[in-house]
């Protein structure tokens, strides 16, 4: 239960901070996607968003940990951290959403558009030589998963007539279901569509339209090749780590290791993993 709890916080603060570095992550000339002068940067009606999206993101985390726990602690499912990580991301959106549309009607209220002349910057080299995807990077997050399926495809065969429940990041020891290919295997297939998915996210983003100053058109390019390389580079690292994890998970699934039964314990072979080896 504890562990499960530390993971639930662990995970609504990761999102939390996700969604409060978004607004940071953009050009000052861009808050929350509505495009406004150099001159209107530190205009109050930007910084009342700004505060108001980073007061209500806090506040909902907070609520969102409180909820998580109490449902943890009643229904003892780790469905209830699934359920509100998921209600804040929503809820983080819509306030994003909300605190675009004070800028953007600030925008149309004080007429910024007609401050100054308008001006489009477009680099055709990011069609012709396009930001290529730092395949060496994804070679570890390949590795983790090919590593688990042949650990997986070796134990198979010595597998108990049931297995744990599967929950993601860990396992249920209190809980057993039958073993089959496509339970025993639910590690490896979390593996591949998190591969998928991320691969897919960065091949979007490197062909996304690039977002340039019109003001320094070249030295945005330059920058933004950099900004796209490093976020394809920590996409993939992402993933290799999420697929560590995993892994993790798989060899308490396998009962190849046992989890802790207190804090501060290690994990130990069980018995049967022990014999396995040996045979």
């Amino acid at each position: 239960m504890i562990p499960l709890l530390g993971a639930g916080l662990i995970l609504i603060a990761l999102v939390t901070s996700l969604m409060l570095a978004l607004p940071a992550l953009a050009r000052p000339t861009l808050p929350f996607g509505v495009r406004v002068g150099i001159q209107r940067v530190g205009d109050p009606a930007i910084t009342t968003a700004r505060r108001f999206y980073a007061r209500m993101t806090g506040l909902v985390a907070a609520l969102a940990a409180v909820v998580s726990i109490l449902g943890l602690l009643i229904t003892g499912s780790a469905v209830a951290i699934g359920i509100a990580t998921t209600v804040v991301i929503v809820v983080d959106l819509l306030l994003f959403y909300r605190a675009h549309r004070m800028v953007r009607a600030a925008k149309l209220a004080g007429r910024w558009a007609a401050e100054r002349r308008q001006g489009v910057a477009v680099d055709t080299t990011f069609r012709t030589d396009p930001v290529r995807v730092p395949w060496s990077w994804g070679l570890p997050a390949l590795s983790v998963l090919l590593l688990t399926a042949a650990i997986g495809w070796a134990r198979y065969g010595g597998l108990p007539a049931t297995l744990p429940s599967f929950l993601g990041y860990g396992t249920a020891s209190a809980q057993r279901e039958p073993t089959t290919v496509l339970h025993a295997f639910q590690p490896v297939i979390h593996q591949i569509v998190v591969t998928v998915t991320v691969l897919a996210t960065v091949l979007a983003a490197l062909r996304a339209r690039p977002d340039l100053d019109a003001a320094r058109p070249q030295g945005s390019a330059r920058r933004y090749r950099v900004y796209l390389r490093g976020i394809a580079v920590m996409s993939l690292l992402s993933a290799a780590c999420l697929n560590l994890a995993l892994f993790f998970a798989a060899l308490q699934l396998w009962e190849i290791v046992t989890p802790p039964r207190s804090p501060g314990r290690w994990p130990s072979m069980s018995r049967s993993s022990c014999c396995w080896a040996a045979g």
